[in-house]
């Protein structure tokens, strides 16, 4: 047998074992549950004005350093970025405000369904996954917020003769809050900017059982349907002990936590939401800043 049809044999073997996987996985769906009536309920609702997000979208207003005209070369590298950032971070942000506005409608339709194992369907293929993007979302919002920060203030600062400057930022992967700290602190309006991104993340976590690292480094609770986290362990201190060695007492924690809930859920992303509107605010404020900072800078 030659190669190409031994190869050809082994696809065909691998197609059909996923499709029995796929049998056995949908076998047990109840057939009664109309997908199509159900998303035509969510549908219709969404496109009624009965569900709404204040401040939903944003508009794109960011200043700019140019409006078409020539720019002399110093200027180009923060011209160019601010382009791109005064696009992607209102981009980003509607996105956030897109996953809590479709998580409001299927909230609502979600209430409409009586039977359970209908519910559980609608969760794992609606809800389910819009959910887990919108809980993980503030946290890459809030990293790529940071990222421009560090690199428009990073170009703004070269045109600033009352500090000395090289470019050491360092590279992508490595900025963080502190990196954005060290490089926008000369600039007036980055302290509100700061505090603004300071109480984000925060009190959403806390509210949200900290989803969103549980999700992505062990095991997150369920949503609605399910319990979770039936044992949990907590470190409460570091002593000496006679053998000079370090050792951690812990308490444990016994017995599942409940789901979270779509209006739990709901609720923390509209909070997290209007402090990501306060956030983009002050980058406005300090783009307007360095940019009215630059259109007097001199070359020698």
């Amino acid at each position: 047998m030659s190669k190409s049809k031994s190869k050809a044999r082994r696809l065909l073997r691998s197609i059909f074992k996923i499709k029995i996987l796929q049998k056995t996985l949908w076998k047990n769906i109840p057939m009664e549950c109309d997908f199509v009536e159900i998303y035509k309920q969510y549908v219709d609702l969404a496109n009624s004005d009965s569900i709404e997000l204040n401040n939903f979208p944003v508009n794109y207003d960011v200043p700019r350093l140019s409006n078409g005209g020539t720019i002399s070369i110093e200027l180009f590298v923060y011209s160019q970025m601010l382009d791109d950032f005064r696009v992607g971070i209102p981009n980003s942000i509607n996105e956030f405000g897109n996953l809590i506005f479709k998580l409001l409608v299927w909230r609502d339709v979600f209430k409409t369904i009586d039977l359970i194992d209908h519910k559980y369907v609608v969760l794992s293929e609606f809800i389910n996954p819009i959910a887990t993007q919108a809980l993980c979302y503030p946290y890459a919002l809030k990293s790529r917020i940071e990222y421009a920060i560090a690199h428009l203030s990073n170009q703004a600062n070269w045109f600033r003769s009352d500090i000395t400057i090289k470019d050491d930022l360092p590279k992508d992967r490595k900025i963080n809050t502190v990196i954005v700290n060290k490089y926008a602190a000369h600039w007036e309006c980055f302290e509100d900017l700061k505090i603004a991104l300071s109480k984000t993340n925060i009190q959403f976590d806390i509210e949200t059982k900290d989803y969103r690292n549980k999700y992505t480094h062990r095991y997150s609770l369920p949503i609605e349907i399910g319990l979770g986290e039936s044992i949990l362990r907590h470190p409460i201190e570091k002593i000496e002990n006679e053998s000079k060695e370090d050792t951690v007492k812990a308490n444990y924690q016994i017995g599942s936590n409940p789901p979270l809930t779509l209006d739990q859920i709901c609720s923390s992303l509209i909070d997290e939401y209007s402090r990501f509107l306060n956030v983009y605010s002050q980058f406005k404020c300090l783009t307007l800043e360095q940019i009215t900072f630059i259109k007097t800078y001199k070359r020698e």
